[in-house]
């Protein structure tokens, strides 16, 4: 997370620096302009997070694992690259916000301190038997494999698991999140005066 973060946390802020004045006042579509460029962030996300994906099963091949049943592969990688790809997303869109806010640095840290409290509080929730683990952001792609029936539960990290919980639970919280953070860029980028 913390790499992704770091290649595209100031991916606005830089644009903004640069072309701002030249931008915006000569065109009133600030809104289209953010849109556009976060579009962007997501498919250079994506584009990485595949590569990194193939290089893992690469790596892994080479180590000597096997993939026992290509459909329950399938299935699992689908599912955590997704939502690996939707939480970094969101990280990075609250890092390039809090750039164009305060400055870059700040964004870096804020997005990964969020990102380790989280998983830090997921797993101290998740050791209590509680449910309340499946509401932290920015986690979801830890229990995407809960809905799976080709888990094998007697391994120590899946034992624990939310019954009922599943993909499309997760993919529905993590782009409300995702709503939250667009929509309040749209409004600092409204509020924003660029010289």
């Amino acid at each position: 997370m913390s790499v992704m973060i770091s290649m595209f946390a100031d991916s606005l802020s830089y644009e903004l620096d640069k072309n701002a004045a030249y931008f915006f006042t000569r065109t009133n579509k600030r809104i289209k302009w953010l849109l556009n460029k976060l579009v962007e962030i997501l498919i250079k996300i994506t584009l990485v997070d595949i590569l990194l994906f193939i290089v893992a099963f690469i790596f892994f091949y080479f180590l000597g694992y096997k993939i026992i049943d290509f459909k329950e592969f399938i299935c699992i990688a689908w599912k955590v690259l997704i939502l690996t790809i939707l939480t970094q997303y969101i990280l990075v869109i609250l890092s390039n916000l809090i750039s164009i806010k305060i400055n870059s640095s700040y964004g870096y840290i804020i997005s990964n301190l969020a990102y380790i409290i989280s998983v830090l509080n997921f797993y101290y929730l998740s050791s209590k038997n509680t449910v309340l683990f499946k509401y932290i952001p920015f986690t979801q792609q830890f229990i995407t494999v809960q809905d799976n029936e080709y888990i094998d539960r007697s391994i120590k990290y899946f034992s624990k698991y939310i019954v009922g919980y599943s993909f499309s639970e997760a993919i529905l919280y993590d782009f409300i999140i995702l709503i939250i953070i667009i929509l309040i860029g749209i409004k600092q980028i409204r509020k924003t005066e660029f010289y």
